[in-house]
This record gives C-alpha cells, sequence and structure tokens, in this order.
C-alpha cells in the first residue's frame, strides 16, 4: 500500500512542476508577483534622435484594469522564441515592484490603425491581441 501512495506522490510532484514549466514558458503572469500598478505609459522610441517620447500616461482604475487585462494572462503564441525586430511604441507598466514593458505592433487599413499583437522582449514572447480587446486598445491608445 505505501508504494502506491509512492507513486501516487510522484506523479503528482511531476505534474506541478510540468504545469509550473509551461506556465513559465507560455503565460505571462510576471505582473503577479509585482505589486501594486501605480501607471501605464504608452512611448513611442524615436528613431533618428533615439529619445524615448511618452505619449500617453495612464492612472485611472479602470483604464488600468483595461490595460491588464488586454497585457496580461496571455498565452504565448510562439512555440520558439520570438526574435523578429522591435516596435518603435512601447507600453510601460509600472509596479511598485518592477517595471514591465511590451512593444506593441498594429497594422493600418484604409487611415485606421488596429493593433493586432505584442511582444514581451525580456522574455522573447508574442502574444495575439483578440478582436475585443483591439477595439478597447483603439479607443485607449493615442
Amino acid at each position: 500500500m505505501k508504494r502506491q501512495q509512492y507513486f501516487k506522490f510522484i506523479w503528482m510532484a511531476v505534474i506541478v512542476i510540468f504545469v509550473v514549466f509551461a506556465g513559465l514558458l507560455f503565460f505571462n503572469f510576471d505582473h503577479l508577483s509585482a505589486g501594486k500598478l501605480e501607471k501605464v505609459e504608452v512611448v513611442w522610441a524615436d528613431p533618428v534622435t533615439e529619445d524615448d517620447n511618452i505619449l500617453k500616461t495612464f492612472t485611472d482604475k479602470e483604464d488600468l484594469k483595461n490595460l491588464t487585462s488586454v497585457f496580461f494572462s496571455k498565452f504565448n503564441e510562439s512555440i520558439f522564441f520570438d526574435t523578429a525586430q522591435d516596435s518603435l511604441l512601447s507600453v510601460v507598466f509600472t509596479f511598485e515592484k518592477k517595471t514591465i514593458t511590451f512593444k506593441l505592433f498594429s497594422d493600418s487599413d484604409l487611415g485606421s490603425q488596429e493593433y493586432t499583437y505584442f511582444k514581451f522582449p525580456e522574455r522573447k514572447m508574442r502574444f495575439s491581441i483578440p478582436a475585443g480587446q483591439r477595439k478597447l486598445l483603439s479607443e485607449l491608445m493615442p
């Protein structure tokens, strides 16, 4: 009987390790240990002067909540690390304990701009933005 309990314990440990490992590789839960979200800034990196220009700063609780829902707890769509060129547009989340930066990409269609995906350069992850959240993001962004 003890042998069965030992094997159950080993299987549970393997499953827990697998879930944690998969979570670290494929999901971006970095905000959970970062403390309270203080502000979100949209930053444009000027390619000529190499200066960062803050286009918009969000501090309203509802806006912060909406932006957090768009950028966090998403599934990484690239199995291999994404090393493609970065965007000039960044969204910077400033938490109590850390700052997390995402690169935001968009497609222009007939004069309107639609945000389609973003990258987490620190961990080389790429995430698609669902259609419902694209509209929300387009309303919030400058």
